[in-house]
């Protein structure tokens, strides 16, 4: 079977008949150097940028990420064949002793094992490793760069050595391979390097897809004897990717203090003034900043612990934040009509979005104010990391960004960071004096607003990040066809995820027709097939492809129990697209709300795992919403979830409640009855099906964990309490008892 680069090779060869050039074949070289630094990679301090690659790329390494930001063009770059030219490169795989690494530290006596495939693919080793040169070879159709595993009888090569785990390196951290320099201008023709592919997982790969994996690493150190060093040019890059809280401008006691002053300025008169002039505020909202101070502080903190602060970070800051802004209002004044909200709850929700509003309008000033002190927006830390060895301006952005902000912080009125015990007005004594935040959340609300399913919901389920896709049309077969990566889902998380049936929204091309919305009808590493024509056209590098969350419109669905399905009268749910494994929720009915899981799907009819609550004819106002992108915390507990409950499915309907047959359980066991295997077979079942019942329970009061967290984050006061709770076991607080300061201060 002919491997993925020669498949891309020959189709684009065919296609539009011209070669790889430089960028494409060392972009395949430096496979994961293009976007190392947004994507996790880390390297010691002590080490070149470029030299060794972290476990932290495991994804990046695994294909999860597109590799290239420019794979294609026309032509040979000139200066790419002198540097390349006549380079020799000996793969060792039958293992070697005594060998001496040279780079930024110095190894001698390092014996290589042989190479061997890992588990699940033992005995396949000459499969992998003829995959693996295919590959390798494949990107190089018109250059001088040889991979042999033969070992060169004259002439200049380097060396790379495939075997072991690296544990001659454990000393400085964990790689999949390392080079021994980054060889500017290819002047050592004869230089080092190891790949190490017992760090490199292979499960559920076949051989011929481990030995393509091998090779983007062998590659990779490849393109680092070469010269290629890692490129550190972020300017593409998501930061929120990186560190979640890197982008966070201020501490968000400065928010509340900034919040604060809106709010006296609105509680004086029931007016705020604006550029010198004065309007004047809803009296439900003045009457909900009145009374429910700790709501509107929880609103402030926003997505820095809303509804958790890895959503916040990697879904409500980074996707549409205006979306999820006008979401927050519409439910809150929505939730004013709402009879199953108490009038209490009405003002605490009002007070709670406006707070969340002021966050988001604190940021807007406060990023820049924040990035005119430190030149420039800030990097990350995992990207300051990685380009201090080589260029420190990342890391000295970061650390203005650390100093700027701490200074605001520390200038509120109130704020204390000596580390002197002192005592508080309440005759408590803290090495803390800061005054305390009050901090509650409408937790009910939180769920409504920000977790569950939603219309409008602006995340999107899967996309491309490599904007070098090509459209085709070819022999009536309309293709997207991408040159690295892969558009499904190969083995675990590999891959882009794509699904035959999925609705994806594609932009960027030039030619109109490429742009606009498809269905998918076949997919594959590399073509992505779709319903209707394409006309050929080259990557741009601006092509985008993404799937947003499948819906219905407002419309006539009926309900089947029993069947476990909805059927719609009009439309279709195919041209929505919809697809198994989909979990959704469904709104206009009275019996059916969260947690669908999508089974099968025809044009009239959504089956589902399980059944459904009760039967119930279509009025009209029904509508079925996917389940949006949440944040990796949330996003783990929904698949776990889905897979409990579909198990529990499989093995039968709801039988007697688990609690109950717990205490049967334990009758039997106290009286000496026999536990039967039926029995056993059913405690299980109905173990399963508690469990998915109780994620769902704690999905829904997720807003207790953001309240949690942010208190213990962000109110002096917690830790002032949680100082007394484990200093109440050394005596009284004061002063003179250092034995309880010690401990409170610790």
């Amino acid at each position: 079977m002919m491997s993925l680069s020669s498949r891309v090779a020959k189709w684009l060869s065919r296609q539009y008949g011209f070669v790889l050039s430089r960028a494409r074949r060392l972009n395949f070289l430096a496979s994961m150097g293009a976007d190392c630094g947004a994507n996790g990679m880390t390297r010691k301090s002590d080490q070149p940028s470029g030299v060794v690659e972290s476990l932290e790329a495991r994804t990046l390494l695994s294909g999860s990420q597109p590799l290239s930001t420019d794979l294609i063009n026309a032509g040979v770059d000139p200066a790419d064949t002198e540097l390349m030219s006549n380079q020799v490169f000996y793969l060792v795989t039958t293992g070697s002793v005594g060998v001496h690494y040279q780079g930024p530290v110095t190894i001698e006596g390092i014996d290589v094992p042989v190479f061997a495939a890992p588990a699940g693919l033992q005995g396949q080793e000459a499969a992998i490793l003829g995959s693996m040169l295919s590959a390798l070879s494949d990107a190089y159709p018109t250059s001088k760069v040889t991979f042999t595993t033969d070992r060169p009888e004259a002439g200049d090569f380097s060396t790379i050595y495939i075997g072991g785990n690296g544990d001659p390196f454990s000393a400085w951290g964990d790689y999949y391979g390392l080079a021994e320099q980054v060889d500017t201008g290819n002047q050592d023709r004869n230089d080092s390097a190891f790949v190490f592919p017992g760090k490199i997982e292979a499960a559920g790969m076949t051989a011929r897809a481990y030995g393509q994996l091998l090779a983007q690493v062998v590659a990779h150190e490849a393109g680092h004897l070469l010269g290629e060093a890692h490129d550190d040019d972020h300017n593409d890059h998501d930061d929120h990717h990186d560190e979640p809280l890197a982008e966070v401008a201020f501490d968000p006691k400065v928010h509340v203090s900034v919040g604060d002053d809106a709010v006296a300025d609105v509680l004086d008169d029931g007016m705020v003034t604006i550029a010198g002039v004065e309007y004047a505020v809803h009296p439900k909202i003045v009457a909900a900043l009145q009374n429910h101070r700790a709501f509107y502080n929880a609103g402030v903190v926003g997505p820095d612990g809303f509804p958790d602060s890895i959503m916040g970070q990697f879904v409500l800051h980074a996707e549409n934040h205006a979306v999820w802004l006008t979401r927050m209002l519409d439910m809150a004044w929505q939730a004013q009509s709402d009879p199953t909200f108490t009038d209490i709850e009405k003002s605490q929700i009002l007070a709670f979005t406006y707070g969340y509003l002021t966050h988001s309008t604190g940021d807007l000033w406060a990023h820049t104010l924040v990035n005119e002190f430190t030149e420039g927006v800030a990097p990350g830390f995992i990207n300051a990391a990685i380009s201090a060895p080589t260029d420190q301006r990342d890391l000295g952005n970061m650390i203005r960004h650390f100093m700027t902000e701490a200074y605001i912080a520390n200038a509120l009125e109130g704020v204390d960071t000596n580390p002197d015990r002192t005592e508080l007005s309440d005759g408590d004594f803290s090495d803390d004096s800061t005054p305390g935040i009050a901090y509650d959340a409408p937790i009910r609300f939180i769920y409504e607003a920000l977790v569950r399913a939603f219309p409008g919901d602006p995340t999107p389920l899967v996309e491309t990040e490599n904007g070098k896709i090509a459209a085709v049309n070819e022999l009536g077969v309309n293709k997207f066809v991408r040159t690295f990566g892969s558009f499904e889902t190969l083995a675990g998380p590999l891959g882009d995820g794509f699904e035959v049936g999925h609705k994806i929204t594609v932009t960027g091309f030039s030619n109109p027709a490429n742009n606009g919305e498809f269905i998918v009808t076949a997919v594959d590493p590399l073509f992505l097939t779709v319903d209707r024509a394409l006309v050929s056209e080259l990557p741009n590098g601006d092509a985008s492809i993404k799937v947003y969350v499948p819906k219905t419109t407002v419309t006539e669905i009926s309900a089947d129990a029993d069947a476990g399905t909805f059927t719609r009268a009009t439309g279709s749910f195919l041209a929505d697209g919809f697809v198994a494994g989909q979990r959704f929720s469904a709104f206009g009915f009275n019996e059916h709300h969260d947690n669908f899981i999508v089974k099968t799907v025809t044009a009239n009819t959504l089956t589902v795992v399980g059944k459904l609550n009760a039967d119930e004819t279509g009025n009209g106002d029904e509508q079925l919403v996917v389940q949006g992108d949440r944040g990796p915390i949330l996003n783990a507990f929904f698949l776990l979830r889905d897979k409990l409950y579909t198990e529990a499915v499989e093995r039968g309907e709801r039988g007697e409640d688990f609690g109950a047959m717990v205490s049967s359980l334990v009758d039997k066991i106290v009286q000496g009855d026999p536990i039967t295997s039926d029995f056993k077979d059913d405690l299980l079942t109905a173990y399963l099906y508690q469990w998915a019942d109780a994620i769902d329970d704690g999905v829904r009061h997720w807003g207790e964990f953001g309240l949690a967290f942010t208190k213990a984050m962000f109110d002096p006061q917690s830790r002032r309490d949680l100082q007394n709770k484990i200093g109440a076991a050394f005596g009284e607080d004061s002063l003179a008892n250092t034995a309880r300061a010690n401990a409170e201060n610790a």
